[in-house]
């Protein structure tokens, strides 16, 4: 018995361009949303924490770990779920090159960072490169 894949079988690939449409809309705006508060807290840290006060720096920590932590939760699901590997080896590429790429800017602009920074940089560099070898393989 031949098993359609879930790409093939998902509502947006025999979907009405009206439902593709929609979806579009949702994930433009969803990402232009992270990437506009990513490239704030990346350019302009500074002002960034300052519109949230020392509480909301907390509030900044605790948002960044739970998405991490879904992150991660996709990720690990591509390890034990085959149709997802693909998919999670391109997040895990973007999560942890992203986060290299923002320690090396701050290593570059800010004052030097200390040696367990520098070690999470080189793992995060490393995840990174791992996660790109990872989609080569698994397309």
């Amino acid at each position: 018995m031949v098993t359609p894949s879930p790409v093939a079988s998902s509502p947006m690939a025999a979907g009405p361009a009206s439902s593709r449409r929609t979806v579009a809309v949702i994930l433009g705006v969803a990402g232009l949303v992270a990437m506009t508060i990513g490239a704030a807290s990346f350019l302009a840290p500074e002002a960034f924490h300052e519109m949230s006060g020392t509480t909301g720096s907390l509030n900044e920590t605790r948002a960044n770990g739970g998405g991490l932590l879904g992150a991660g939760t996709l990720i690990f699901l591509g390890a034990i779920r085959r149709p997802a590997t693909a998919h999670a080896a391109v997040l895990g590429a973007v999560l942890y090159l992203g986060y290299a790429l923002g320690r090396l800017l701050s290593a570059t602009l800010d004052p030097a960072p200390n040696a367990g920074l520098v070690t999470a940089m080189v793992a995060e560099l490393a995840l990174g490169v791992a996660c790109v070898f990872a989609y080569r393989r698994a397309t």
